[in-house]
């Protein structure tokens, strides 16, 4: 949608729109830094809760984030639209677009709100497991900015705040709708009143999240840097090509967060199940996946400079030279994401900080210097040069915290302790009747290498083959993700499938007639587990059985 909207202002209006749309991005990544500090952050807790199994503590997380976001909001949009001019001059707005730029800042912070509200909604659809409804939420948010471009600028002849204003309008509908359906249908996130230690919640929320808005405050920061440069030094021209490069920046981070992002719930559930396995089984998909993809976006950019530049109406040599320079740092970028994300997933919130305020602090270092020696392709330089020496310096200081803890993994730091113990056994089951009665017998090995008794193996094997049956039966699978943990005196019980939704407990509480027999076996577990649990997140069934070992049963 902005991409879009950007093209549209190239094409509809003066050349000086693409210029007031630069000056003022970092006003727009100031209120996205903070929805995505709250919206990842909250996602980044709640998956964390669901591993430890603190139901409750999700509901109000879910609550604390809402609250959050609107406080954060007060904060910024106060001084903004009292201090505009001031906040103009140091934007680097230009006399020639000051009065535009203004009108266009103005109706941003005036809607600040709205742009926010999106952040938390699409994360939390992620986390809840419906994501056609998250994907729904952007493309609504995407086909509403545009056609509202055209209300604008071609109905109303507002000029360049009208695309202010599509934004402002689009973002606040697509999240209000996100918000309505987190409302009315999740399965796993309530309101509820919070408590007094929800305090410590809120502080985990921004905590878990800073890294999110650490990126956005860098991207500001970074827009706010170079957009001195390039007005000081070759005047406000420049700035159209500032927004060119954006523009790619901003189409390649759509998918790189895509591939990185499902990180942040995902493992933030393995991890806080010490499920070493799963996450690795993540990062081999995010590389295989992603890697090509961006592979593909860099060669076509560097190929096809010319076009690129020309789809935002900019021509010359220095666009083109600009978005082939630029895009040499995008396969280095999609690494740096997918370990910032693990980090935020891992409780290293501060390492993933360290990476991205590196990368900026790399760029603002190289920017100048190499700015007097190649003029302005050196700006874009800076950018590829920065994330080669961040990727260097993740290496030292992995290897560093690798000294300290030889469990850990030297570049992703995953603490390996239990899977090298022997604690947990993690493996895949084909959906067939073959492989299930395999799996239950194969569980003698794992229960006489971690001394269970001849009774917790028997328990396990029940409780495996019984809900594997009947998840077989009614989700319908490829297979099933089994895991088991033992910490101190509990065994912990994990299967995981993304066929239809289906909850064994409930089924099997409210089985009649012909149903009893088939739901025996699960009734036999209830009576022998602490607990059995089933919860659908990311879109895949969680069935937790918690067993205690030397248990009289």
């Amino acid at each position: 949608g902005q991409i879009v909207s950007a093209i549209i202002a190239g094409r509809l209006l003066t050349g000086a729109a693409l210029s007031v749309i630069g000056v003022a991005l970092p006003v727009y990544y100031a209120y996205a830094a903070l929805g995505a500090m709250v919206g990842v952050g909250a996602t980044a807790v709640c998956a964390n809760l669901i591993g430890q199994r603190e139901f409750a503590k999700v509901h109000q997380t879910y609550t604390l984030s809402y609250i959050l976001l609107f406080l954060f909001a007060i904060a910024l949009t106060l001084p903004i639209l009292m201090f505009t001019d001031p906040v103009l001059r140091l934007l680097g707005a230009t006399p020639d677009i000051f009065a535009e730029t203004k009108e266009y800042v103005s109706a941003l912070g005036a809607g600040g709100v709205l742009v926010m509200l999106v952040y938390p909604a699409y994360n939390l659809l992620r986390f809840d497991g419906r994501n056609f409804a998250a994907a729904a939420v952007f493309f609504m948010m995407a086909g509403l900015n545009i056609l509202l471009d055209f209300v604008f600028l071609l109905g109303l002849k507002s000029g360049v705040s009208g695309i202010a204003v599509a934004m402002v309008l689009s973002s606040g509908a697509a999240g209000i709708f996100g918000n309505a359906l987190l409302l009315k249908k999740s399965e796993n996130l309530k309101i509820a009143r919070p408590e007094p230690g929800s305090i410590g919640l809120a502080r985990r929320v921004i905590w878990a999240g800073s890294p999110s808005a650490m990126e956005y405050l860098c991207f500001l920061l970074t827009a706010l840097f170079i957009n001195n440069i390039l007005s000081s030094r070759f005047g406000s021209s420049a700035l159209s090509v500032f927004k060119v490069v954006d523009s790619v920046d901003t189409f390649s981070l759509a998918v790189i967060w895509a591939i990185a992002g499902p990180l942040v719930t995902f493992a933030g559930v393995f991890l806080a199940e010490r499920d070493t396995s799963s996450v690795k089984q993540l990062l081999t998909l995010a590389f295989k996946w992603g890697g090509p993809i961006v592979l593909a976006i860099t060669v076509c950019c560097f190929v096809f400079s010319t076009r690129v530049a020309a789809l935002f109406g900019v021509a010359g040599p220095a666009a083109q030279a600009a978005v082939r320079i630029f895009s040499l740092h995008l396969p280095m970028s999609l690494l740096l994401n997918i370990v910032i994300y693990l980090y935020m997933a891992n409780h290293r919130a501060a390492l993933a900080n360290l990476i991205i305020a590196s990368k900026f602090i790399l760029v603002v270092a190289f920017a100048s210097p190499l700015t007097n020696t190649f003029g302005l392709t050196g700006v874009w330089h800076s950018f590829w040069i920065s994330e080669v020496i961040t990727i260097l310096l993740i290496c030292a200081v992995g290897m560093a915290l690798c000294r300290k803890n030889k469990d850990l993994t030297r570049f992703f730091l995953i603490d390996l302790s239990a899977e090298r113990q022997g604690a947990y056994k993690a493996f895949i089951v084909p959906a067939t009747y073959e492989s299930i009665s395999e799996c239950a017998a194969g569980i003698l090995d794992f229960s006489e290498a971690n001394a269970l008794s001849a009774g917790e193996a028997m328990r396990i094997s029940l409780a495996l083959e019984e809900l594997l049956v009947v998840i077989t039966e009614n989700c319908k699978p490829d297979h099933v993700n089994v895991r088991i943990l033992i910490i101190g005196d509990t065994i912990i019980i994990s299967l995981r499938n993304t066929g239809a939704k289906f909850n064994p407990v409930e089924y099997a509480r409210n089985a009649e007639g012909d149903k009893e027999m088939d739901v025996m076996g699960i009734n036999i577990i209830l009576k022998l587990a602490v607990s059995v649990d089933y919860r659908n997140t990311f879109g895949v069934n969680n069935n937790i059985i918690v067993l205690r070992k030397n248990a009289k049963k």
